[in-house]
């Protein structure tokens, strides 16, 4: 009963997720900021870049909440927040890449296993951050995305071409993997080398 109430989070993991959550947003939103002017060529790389500099954040929220639900609370936050800027097809894209990486980091420990991370950051990656509007295209197809779209067509275009040729959507998909996995030996190092000699994450 004890080690199950320790697993349950609490009031400060929630503001820990939180916290982490919003600085995703603001790492993502910087990142993408300057592939905006040039997406007709640099859309595809997008993604792989937002995961490359948000992992290391990812995973000082896992290893320090450490606790079943952490990532599902903060994806379906991420959808939230995405949903309230008018992109409401990622709610469901992001609480579907929680309910998986939650599957994912089930076993006992996995929270703190880099390996489980990286496997769990990855998914977040291409199912948010490179698919995340490639995937509504594919459902719905491209007209109805556009019209999803209307206010922003010149980017929806850009978008639409490139989720429509298979070569230039697993360049997407393949990028934001790589990208996924070397932010997270990056934050893995940042954990070990700072983050755990300043006691702001415990090693156990």
């Amino acid at each position: 009963m004890k080690n199950m109430a320790k697993q349950r989070l609490v009031g400060k993991d929630f503001v820990n997720i939180g916290v982490y959550t919003v600085l995703l947003m603001v790492v993502t939103f910087i990142v993408s900021i300057p592939f905006t002017p040039f997406m007709a060529v640099t859309y595809p790389f997008m993604a792989g870049f937002c995961a490359l500099f948000s992992a290391p954040i990812f995973m000082l929220m896992t290893y320090k909440v450490a606790k079943h639900g952490a990532i599902l609370l903060c994806t379906t936050v991420f959808g939230f927040i995405y949903t309230f800027m008018g992109h409401f097809y990622l709610l469901p894209i992001a609480f579907l890449s929680g309910i998986i990486c939650e599957a994912v980091m089930w076993k006992h420990g996995a929270y703190r296993s880099f390996w489980h991370n990286v496997a769990s950051f990855s998914i977040v990656s291409v199912l948010m951050f490179a698919c995340g509007t490639y995937i509504p295209i594919y459902i719905f197809g491209p007209e109805y995305y556009m019209n999803l779209a209307s206010s922003n067509s010149e980017y929806a275009l850009i978008q639409i071409q490139y989720a429509m040729s298979p070569l230039w959507a697993t360049v997407t998909v393949v990028t934001a993997v790589l990208l996924a996995v070397v932010g997270c030996l990056i934050g893995r190092r940042l954990l070990k080398k700072h983050f755990m000699k300043a006691g702001l994450v415990s090693k156990e």
